[in-house]
């Protein structure tokens, strides 16, 4: 999934207040119900006039995350699953 936090400061006497910036990508681990990737990645911000964009996808054995940006693209291997016991 792909993270937005809030950036920016909050004044509301200079009408100033935070956005959301899609800035982080972060795989969960449904088997141990935990994150076990996170990468950062840009997010948009007002003060930068381009479009910024991340496309993520993940395949189809768990085990390569691919990403998409104004960067160019990106494969990460992901950790190996662990077993339960």
């Amino acid at each position: 999934m792909v993270l937005d936090r809030m950036r920016g400061l909050r004044s509301e006497p200079l009408d100033m207040y935070p956005f959301p910036a899609a800035d982080r990508v972060l795989v969960y681990s449904i088997l141990d119900q935990r994150p076990i990737f996170s990468v950062r990645v840009k997010g948009p911000s007002p003060w930068y006039p381009k479009l910024i964009w991340n496309s993520i996808a993940l395949s189809p054995d768990g085990e390569l995350l691919g990403i998409v940006s104004n960067d160019g693209v990106r494969v990460y291997a992901l950790p190996p699953r662990q077993e339960k016991h």
